[in-house]
């Protein structure tokens, strides 16, 4: 009835043929109404909570799509963050693989080192001996002994002379004269000192002063003497002269070291001249550097020799 409309609902009341019908009909028609408002009631009831679930499913929908949103977004975030890790991987892998060969670089260089040290302390030692030979020439030259033909090289000739009775008189030395701390610089033209006496910057001590300068520069005598000693040391000195100028007025013996060279001009028993060459400079021995190492000895100790250089 309700899909018939209210037009046909009149006219099957009107068709009745007597009252009796006619109430028959009304009542079957007001029941079928009651229940067919219930039905649509329902119906209505169906369609908003159909409604409703479309609604939530839609809200569901939208919430899943935001969500598969995200975990792409995040799968994306973990597929970048793996390969960052496995480039990783891989870097650190080639750094251990680095660091292995710069250990085994290491484990060379030390036992190399560890080679050079112990050739280092035999020179060392070597040296040190040789020096303190040296030491004892130098007493018995001053004494007016001939030093051992083992400790200074073989002088022959006339030169051997003068090492015999080098404490004597004669134009060669000088004899009980301050003229003999007169001295010239033994490196001409270069006054700059690098290391002063009596120490190093560091402290450490230092028997001279050392005046830089090219390699080969000329090296001279400081004043004029008798060669006593010529020496090729592996370490400390390297290649260096030694001169005995005779004596000072207070009697004390004059000798002067001049230590590093690259080359050696003179023989032990030459005379030499004030200013004259006895070798070229050079970084032999313990040197960082090419520079002159010079020293002056007052009766065997070591002085300042500035106070002596003009």
């Amino acid at each position: 009835m309700y899909m018939s409309g209210s037009c046909n609902i009149f006219t099957a009341l009107l068709t009745c043929k007597d009252i009796s019908s006619f109430l028959t009909r009304y009542e079957m028609i007001k029941t079928v109404s009651k229940s067919d408002s219930a039905l649509l009631k329902e119906v209505n009831s169906k369609m908003a909570e159909v409604t409703n679930k479309k609604n939530g499913l839609a809200d569901k929908k939208a919430a899943y799509d935001k969500k598969k949103s995200e975990l792409d977004s995040q799968k994306k975030q973990l597929s970048s963050k793996q390969k960052s890790i496995e480039q990783n991987s891989n870097s650190i892998a080639n750094k251990k693989a680095s660091l292995a060969t710069d250990r085994a670089e290491s484990d060379k260089l030390l036992a190399e080192l560890t080679a050079q040290n112990k050739q280092y302390t035999e020179f060392r030692n070597e040296d040190s001996a040789l020096i303190e030979q040296v030491e004892n020439e130098i007493q018995a030259v001053i004494s007016g002994v001939k030093p051992p033909e083992e400790a200074t090289t073989a002088v022959a000739g006339k030169n051997s002379s003068k090492i015999d009775k080098i404490d004597q008189k004669g134009s060669d030395v000088y004899s009980k004269s301050n003229a003999v701390l007169n001295m010239t610089y033994p490196v001409p033209g270069h006054h700059g000192v690098s290391a002063g006496f009596p120490n190093y910057s560091s402290g450490k001590y230092h028997g001279g002063i050392d005046f830089p300068c090219s390699t080969g520069s000329k090296v001279v005598a400081a004043q004029k003497g008798i060669v006593i000693t010529v020496k090729r040391l592996n370490y400390s000195y390297g290649y260096y002269v030694m001169i005995y100028h005779g004596t000072d007025a207070q009697g004390r013996s004059v000798v002067t070291l001049y230590a590093h060279n690259s080359r050696i001009l003179v023989s032990p028993g030459q005379t030499v001249k004030k200013g004259e060459a006895i070798a070229k400079s050079g970084s032999t021995g313990n040197s960082t550097g090419p520079h002159s190492h010079f020293e002056v000895r007052l009766n065997g100790s070591r002085v300042n020799p500035k106070n002596y250089l003009s």
